[in-house]
């Protein structure tokens, strides 16, 4: 085990260590940034969304008063749909109640926030959390005390920081140092803890620290254990331990990453203040609420700074992750935790860990740190942000394997070699600034999804070309991913991308894939974007024969079936007062076939274009509204 007061020689922390030299990176976010920059000099000052620090306390009151009414008498918070205690529910409820009790002048709530506190202090310290998810509890319980210390008796106040007190890290938490995720929050909650006087030495802090060099391992400044909703997650968490004042061993080194990271964020989100989707827990609630918490802890960094325009491009992006967040909420207070609008009892779209309680009060906990982070920009001005100016593309590269291109807030979004238990391979997202993003469309079908959908056919489609095999089978570009394993001819997965044109009002690229496709020797599809118009055209190299192509259409969200129309010319999806216009170029036959799929935001059909040999497929995308 480590010393506190190490060697920077000691062997046993040089063997933990797994940090690569981060000064030798190149920044691929730099020349990003640069152009992003020069763009906002045409641009003057956006119109500002209206929303103040306060809209944060809104939506975490709406879900703590619903949940208020599943405590038990331990303090516990119960699910209302598994009828148990379920995961870090209980610690997150207790920060997010704490907040409300000091921030809004709620103290309704404060015996419920100090039950909460104590249940989840005595079960973190005598390793009975609720689902063996101690790792979870430290940074939550941490923000709760530091909220309530004066506002709780001091006997009982110092019995639970006793419980903190006594425990060993080492033998409470599930993940060893280094280990995963976790390991992350775990570390940033016992960072707090340091802050607070509760632990006397950093040991387990830095040797995590030192251990988790194997995931910041990205020059785009990312968490490379998994999927993009668990980049972002870790992120936040150390985020948050460094601005709260922590230093230590590879703390430098990380800043460094994180700044890098926070930046590459800017260029991630769709410009309907969405995180990526693919992989895990996608189009969960808490994907944008942890986004919330990154750009307003970097809005604060880029004040002290003095770079205004920095500060309010972080600024307004968290604030479009929160009216992202806002078109969720229930009439119960609470959030849909996935993005469709079906009974919670149904689960759909949920990950087998997923929860209403859990990612309801997770959401909250996130919410809260943004409002504490958020507090020095109050004022500041919001700027355009990347998302809405578009000018660029980028290729992300394992385990990611995403391309993302924006062209004036119009965003394409393409898994190029997807995990086919989550997502198909292909353009899985189109997302326009002011439009209804759900209609994009914004995700993908996968046959075998590992999410929970009800019982009914599964089918795999993103928008994407479809060709003949040696069999006279018709196969698709979606359906080849890790499932099928992947020919690892290119570093960045089996796909190849050249970008061709990058600036606000257009945007070109072409994406080669290579691999055994039993038909076209390679599939290159070429892309233009600009703020009004998307284009997909596909060339089956060393392929004669008939095409399709296929693309899922948003069919029902879970609480309405959608308007779909097919004409000679396009077919459009109308929700409310947007309407998605997809026109095949040289189709030959153009349908939405009958049959329902379930998938993350409800249900799809599919629309399908067939072309002749000799005619290279390609569809056009355009969004309108009533307001347009």
């Amino acid at each position: 085990m480590l010393s506190d007061h190490y060697n920077p020689a000691d062997p046993v922390l040089m063997e933990a260590d797994a940090w690569q030299n981060v000064a030798d990176w190149p920044d691929p976010v730099a020349p990003l940034w640069e152009r992003y920059t020069d763009s906002l000099k045409d641009m003057g000052q956006p119109e500002s969304t209206g929303l103040t620090r306060k809209a944060y306390l809104h939506v975490i009151s709406g879900i703590v008063d619903y949940f208020t009414k599943f405590q038990d008498d331990d303090g516990a918070i119960v699910d209302p749909y598994r009828e148990t205690e379920f995961q870090y529910s209980t610690p997150c409820f207790a920060f997010a109640a704490a907040v409300l009790v000091v921030h809004d002048g709620r103290e309704d709530l404060l015996d419920a926030a100090a039950g909460a506190i104590e249940w989840s202090a005595i079960t973190l310290s005598q390793r009975r959390a609720a689902t063996s998810h101690e790792d979870f509890y430290p940074p939550l319980i941490a923000h709760a005390l530091s909220l309530l210390k004066s506002r709780i008796e001091p006997a009982r106040f110092a019995k639970w920081t006793q419980f903190i007190k006594d425990f060993d890290p080492y033998a409470i938490y599930r993940v060893t140092p280094g280990e995963n995720n976790w390991n992350i929050v775990a570390l940033s909650g016992e960072g707090l803890f340091y802050l607070q006087g509760l632990r006397d030495k950093k040991t387990y802090i830095e040797h995590s620290l030192a251990a988790q060099g194997q995931f910041f391992n990205s020059p785009w400044g990312l968490y490379t254990e998994g999927p993009m909703a668990y980049d972002l997650f870790p992120r936040i968490w150390v985020a948050d331990l460094l601005a709260s004042g922590f230093t230590g061993y590879r703390s430098d080194t990380l800043e460094r990453v994180l700044n890098r990271g926070a930046k590459t964020s800017l260029f991630m989100q769709s410009p309907a203040g969405e995180l990526p989707t693919g992989g895990r827990s996608a189009h969960h609630q808490w994907n944008e609420a942890e986004q919330c918490v990154l750009f307003e802890i970097y809005a604060a960094k880029a004040m002290l700074q003095n770079n205004r325009v920095e500060a309010g491009a972080y600024k307004r992006a968290a604030k479009l992750a929160l009216m992202s967040i806002r078109r969720w909420i229930r009439s119960t207070g609470e959030l849909w935790i996935v993005k469709n609008r079906n009974d919670p009892a149904e689960c759909h779209g949920y990950e087998t860990y997923s929860s209403h309680s859990q990612y309801n009060l997770l959401a909250a906990a996130m919410l809260a740190l943004a409002f504490k982070h958020a507090e020095p920009t109050e004022a500041t001005a919001e700027q355009y942000t990347p998302a809405e100016v578009g000018g660029f593309v980028i290729q992300l590269p394992t385990p990611f394997n995403k391309v993302i291109a924006n062209a004036g807030g119009h965003y394409l979004l393409i898994d190029y070699d997807a995990d086919l238990a989550h997502n198909p391979t292909g353009l899985i997202r189109i997302h326009q600034f002011g439009k209804d993003p759900q209609l994009g469309p914004s995700d993908g079908l996968t046959a075998s999804p590992v999410y929970h959908t009800p019982d009914g056919p599964t089918t795999t489609a993103a928008v994407g070309v479809s060709w003949k095999d040696s069999q006279g089978t018709w196969r698709q570009l979606a359906e080849y991913g890790h499932l099928r394993g992947k020919p690892a001819l290119y570093d960045q997965g089996f796909a190849e991308l050249e970008v061709l044109e990058q600036s606000p009002r257009r945007v070109a690229f072409r994406l080669t894939y290579h691999g055994d496709f039993d038909g076209p020797e390679s599939i290159i599809e070429h892309y233009t974007l600009t703020p009004d118009i998307a284009t997909q055209e596909t060339e089956l190299v060393g392929y004669d024969d008939a095409s399709r192509l296929i693309w899922p259409i948003l069919a029902n969200n879970g609480s309405h079936e959608l308007s779909i129309t097919t004409t000679s010319r396009d077919i459009r999806v109308l929700s409310k007062d947007n309407t998605q216009i997809f026109t095949p170029h040289g189709a030959q036959h153009t349908q939405v076939l009958p049959e329902r799929y379930a998938y993350r935001n409800g249900w799809a059909k599919l629309a399908v274009a067939d072309f002749c040999p000799g005619i290279m497929p390609g569809i056009e995308f355009r969004s309108s509204s009533t307001r347009d």
